[in-house]
């Protein structure tokens, strides 16, 4: 009889394999290490592209570094090109000017406005646009002034510019008219006793330099046939805003046959005195050349009734040695 206390017996699977099961375990593992991995290469691969993403920006904004800087270098230059342009424009300009003022050694000495004395007048007539500057030219050249805020001219104004050419004094009645149209029959009555007529336009202005055609057609009707011309283009200083090249200013006058061209600022006084110098100088020389060109025809005068008196003697002489007989 078997005892109540004996063991149970212990039941086994015939399947169960402890090797086996190891082997599972290790595969499992095997399978869990390679996924890791994966999952490590992929945010290796992320980063990598990451910084090959990176690396490219960095390249690009290189690349529109080395453009934006290429792009400066061209402006710099271009500035650069453009002030040498200006350079050569202002000695051209100042050769020009030279060149006009070297036609003569004339003694000059600009007298002040209120001088009283002198021994040659000539009227002057300014014309032109309104608004292109001519009363404070005139104003900047006799007094020195400039005014930012000036009123436009009624019917006209009038300046003396007084200078000592050699040995003579010599003023300039300047008679600045107005440039609207309202007034223009009243402009014209002071044309006809003119001297000569300074005509201005404004460098930022191209319909004052268009309109100078206007002017020049009523001042042929108006004026006497041997009046001197100017063409002046002011506001100088306003060279960023320039639509009227010197160039084309020079040109004109060039085309027309008037005596000078010449570019003035009312604001910086550039050429404003010069302008009334070449003036005066002008009207000088023409007055010297009339008066000798006077004295050359009185000289001609003489010796033609030198020559006839002669001939009157000797035809004279003749009758009377013709009336003696011989006998």
């Amino acid at each position: 009889m078997e005892s109540d206390n004996a063991p149970a017996p212990i039941l086994m699977n015939i399947n169960d394999n402890p090797n086996e099961n190891k082997e599972e375990n290790k595969e499992e593992n095997k399978e869990e290490k390679k996924e890791e991995k994966k999952e490590e290469n992929k945010e290796e691969i992320k980063e990598e592209i990451k910084e090959e993403i990176k690396e490219e920006i960095k390249e690009e904004k290189k690349e529109e570094k080395k453009e934006e800087k290429k792009e400066e270098k061209k402006e710099e230059i271009k500035e650069e090109k453009k002030e040498e342009i200006k350079e050569e424009k202002n000695e051209e300009k100042k050769e020009y000017i030279k060149e006009e003022e070297d036609k003569s050694n004339l003694e000059i000495e600009v007298l002040n406005e209120q001088y009283k004395d002198y021994d040659l007048s000539f009227k002057l007539i300014v014309i032109g646009n309104s608004g292109v500057g001519k009363s404070c030219l005139a104003l900047k050249a006799t007094k020195d002034i400039f005014e930012e805020q000036f009123m436009s001219t009624i019917g006209f104004e009038f300046f003396n510019f007084n200078i000592k050419i050699n040995s003579k004094v010599i003023k300039l009645q300047i008679w600045d008219t107005c440039g609207q149209e309202v007034y223009r029959s009243l402009i014209s009555n002071f044309y006809r006793s003119s001297s000569l007529a300074i005509l201005v336009y404004a460098i930022d202005n191209e319909e004052s330099f268009d309109d100078l055609n206007n002017w020049i057609k009523e001042l042929k009707i108006n004026s006497n046939p041997n009046i001197k011309v100017f063409i002046i283009g002011n506001k100088n200083d306003l060279e960023d805003k320039r639509k009227v090249s010197f160039d084309k200013g020079k040109n004109f006058c060039k085309v027309n046959e008037f005596h000078l061209f010449m570019e003035t600022s009312a604001k910086s006084g550039f050429n404003a005195k010069k302008l009334f110098i070449n003036a005066a100088k002008l009207l000088y020389k023409d007055y010297i050349k009339l008066n000798n060109e006077g004295d050359l025809m009185k000289l001609n005068e003489q010796n033609l009734l030198m020559k006839e008196r002669k001939n009157l003697k000797l035809e004279k002489n003749i009758e009377e040695e013709s009336s003696y007989g011989c006998c």
